[in-house]
């Protein structure tokens, strides 16, 4: 059922950057997730995944107490 649910919020990432080409997606996911779904969307040629950090200009994340 994992591999489903993986492939299943997959797809749902598809469809979604597919209705915005050339525009970019944010996709916040669980950690126990996030592998296999960046290794299934990596394989797409017009997929392109790019740390969030990047995308806010490098900036590190606030450093915990």
């Amino acid at each position: 059922m994992w591999e489903a649910r993986n492939l299943a919020i997959a797809a749902r990432i598809r469809a979604e950057s597919a209705s915005h080409p050339g525009g970019k997606v944010l996709v916040l996911i669980g950690a126990s997730h996030r592998l296999f779904i960046e290794a299934y969307l990596a394989t797409m040629m017009d997929v392109r995944i790019v740390p969030l950090t990047q995308n806010l200009g490098g900036a590190a994340p606030p450093k915990s107490r």
